[in-house]
């Protein structure tokens, strides 16, 4: 057995050291407060890591506070993906609520807001959605309802970043989410690299593991301590 999980072990760690690089190069993230006021650059957001005092704060926060519509970067700390933290995105569809297509063996349906608050940080994006989009988003949401997670790429098949740039572009805007050639996939943190896109607040549950159940929404952070603890700005895990 012990010989059997060395043997994987070795193999998924060549395997990566095969593999292209994460977005951005970054591997890890530590998000710090910044001072306030200032707005968030999204070219480098994922390398410098700091974000203003007044647009940092925790994911049940983060998420309350997301326009209905606004699509939201989903990230953990590290490489628990080898497409690097950031690894899925999402969208508030009411102010409880989600559409999304989350993983292999799920389909597209609505989550409750509280389905992410046990990641590490929330991205929320502002990619142009007007009120008067909205009924066309529900439109194609309620269309694609029960699509089933495929990272095939076949036409006529979904996984979430696929999945939201077709809701994007039934509201009459352009696809957000970028196609990486070298992934052959649509990358979820490569949206911050979009024209145009840009970042209202960042989230972020400092305590995040598996298994831990999130944040509460009563939870508040400590930007003083997390403050005191971010005197290296250098990029986090860029190698």
């Amino acid at each position: 057995m012990i010989r059997s999980l060395f043997v994987t072990f070795f193999a998924l760690a060549t395997l990566s050291s095969c593999l292209p690089a994460p977005t951005a190069n970054v591997r890890a993230l530590r998000f710090v407060p910044g001072p306030a006021g200032s707005e968030i650059d999204p070219q480098t957001l994922l390398t410098r890591q700091i974000v203003p005092r007044d647009k940092l704060m925790t994911i049940p926060q983060a998420m309350k506070a997301a326009p209905i519509g606004s699509l939201m970067i989903v990230c953990w700390k590290g490489l628990e993906s080898f497409w690097g933290p950031c690894s899925h995105i999402t969208r508030k569809y009411s102010d409880t609520t989600l559409t999304d297509l989350v993983l292999l063996g799920e389909v597209a349906r609505e989550y409750p807001l509280s389905h992410m608050y046990p990641r590490y940080a929330v991205i929320v994006l502002d990619t142009g959605i007007k009120a008067e989009m909205l009924p066309k988003l529900r439109a194609r949401a309620e269309l694609l309802r029960g699509k089933p997670y495929d990272l095939s790429g076949l036409p006529g098949t979904y996984y979430c970043s696929t999945y939201q740039n077709e809701l994007e572009e039934a509201m009459g805007l352009p696809a957000p989410i970028p196609f990486n050639k070298a992934w052959n996939i649509y990358m979820p943190a490569e949206t911050l690299f979009s024209p145009g896109v840009k970042v209202l607040f960042v989230g972020i549950n400092p305590k995040a593991a598996y298994g831990n159940p999130g944040q509460s929404e009563t939870e508040t952070l400590d930007l003083d301590a997390l403050e005191g603890a971010g005197t290296d700005t250098s990029p986090k895990g860029a190698l």
